[in-house]
């Protein structure tokens, strides 16, 4: 190689695009409108259930129901479902709020959970409670019901019991 030579490794040329008709590419731009098909289905089916949602309207509580069921909540941390007043911008009840009475922030609004509720917009409120696994009823000894077999019984016992066991 002679000194002042280029090689064609070293050789660096601009890359250029000489259109040779009309078209011109978008380049990435087209993929900046790409919207990835698992999120259209998944927004699809929320505004579906949007759109069919219909909740029965709660008959509305007194404000002595209303205090009782705050106050159990506050005291033995009961998780409360609560139906509002307000409609939403379709005539529609809104979904219920759900969550736990931490006090109030002020004289007529509430904290249910993360939420500040307007006192007067309560409608009703239930009690939510939850069955722990643990909880469930059982028999005391399940195999009290079960018929037993005095042939079986007999052919176990001595079975079990025909001498001593030598290894």
């Amino acid at each position: 190689m002679v000194k002042g030579e280029v090689t064609m490794s070293e050789k660096r040329t601009r890359k250029h695009f000489e259109p040779y008709n009309d078209y011109v590419d978008r380049g990435m731009m087209k993929w900046q409108t790409a919207f990835a098909l698992g999120e259209l289905t998944e927004a699809m089916s929320q505004s579906k259930e949007e759109a069919t949602r219909a909740l029965a309207r709660l008959p509305q509580q007194t404000a002595e129901q209303i205090d009782w069921l705050l106050d159990q909540s506050i005291k033995y941390n009961r998780l409360l479902d609560i139906q509002l007043n307000t409609l939403d911008e379709l005539g529609r009840v809104k979904l219920h709020v759900q969550g736990t009475f931490r006090g109030f922030k002020n004289w007529h609004t509430v904290i249910i959970g993360n939420e500040t509720i307007d006192y007067d917009d309560i409608r009703h409120i239930r009690s939510v409670d939850f069955t722990k696994w643990s909880d469930v009823e059982t028999e005391e000894n399940p195999f009290e019901t079960l018929e037993i077999d005095q042939e079986i019984t007999d052919f176990c016992t001595n079975y079990y019991t025909d001498g001593d066991f030598i290894e």
